[in-house]
């Protein structure tokens, strides 16, 4: 015969093993999960078209502006964007689609997201490159720049120039891009010139590259209209590598 500590012993045990079996995790499925910020991508908008101002980007489910007009020149910043693939929409006022695209985004990684105009004989549409935000080897001490024409009307091939002590010359065409280039920390001198009458478009005098930073210099809207009313057609994006890069 069992005795009332014997029971109770018994009792307690069993008590024990119901409670592990009900608090197994039934498979398949998935439970809530916090999205840190280095699993999303992330991406920064630049307006490359005069004379669309307001614009609303949403990639995916995610709106990144809502009115982004081409004469914000300062302030460019990243946004948090789930890795994958991407449908890149962008819209004005009245929400009619000017451009929608798909891409892919990696996790971990930066982007650049750039409006431009694409002439045809009948019309003109909206298009866009997105360029990866990516370097070799980091380091803080080190500044880094690269090119980027989107002029649609410019000649076939611009000189895009970095003087200092020596000069950094490069030859772009519409819809063409650098990579990033290494360079020390300093002021510059930015030109555009178009080799074909040797003529200066654009000059940007001691402009600062500082330590740890990217610098994506950008010669975007029309070439025949000179200076835009609402914007410059030479702007230069800052990026913060130290942020991005560094661990």
């Amino acid at each position: 015969m069992l005795n009332i500590f014997n029971l109770k012993y018994i009792i307690l045990i069993l008590l024990i093993i119901g409670g592990i079996i009900a608090c197994q995790c039934v498979p398949g499925l998935d439970t809530e999960k916090e999205i840190s910020p280095s699993e999303y991508a992330k991406v920064l908008c630049v307006n490359g078209i005069p004379q669309l101002d307001k614009v609303r980007i949403d990639a995916g489910d995610y709106n990144l502006h809502t009115a982004l007009n081409y004469d914000l020149e300062e302030g460019y910043e990243y946004f948090n964007v789930p890795p994958g693939v991407i449908n890149f929409y962008v819209s004005i006022r009245n929400d009619s689609v000017l451009f929608n695209g798909l891409a892919s985004l990696s996790r971990g990684k930066s982007y650049t997201f750039l409006l431009y105009p694409l002439k045809t004989k009948n019309q003109e549409r909206v298009q866009a490159l997105l360029l990866y935000d990516t370097i070799g080897d980091y380091s803080r001490t080190n500044s880094y720049f690269r090119f980027v024409n989107i002029s649609p009307d410019a000649p076939t091939t611009l000189l895009f120039e970095l003087k200092a002590d020596y000069t950094i010359p490069l030859g772009l065409g519409f819809r063409s891009f650098s990579k990033f280039f290494t360079t020390y920390p300093g002021n510059y001198t930015i030109s555009i010139k178009n080799p074909g009458n040797d003529s200066t478009i654009k000059t940007l005098l001691n402009f600062p590259l500082t330590p740890g930073k990217g610098y994506t210099i950008i010669f975007r809207g029309y070439y025949q209209s000179g200076v835009q009313a609402n914007g410059s057609n030479l702007i230069v994006v800052r990026h913060d590598f130290d942020k991005i890069f560094e661990k």
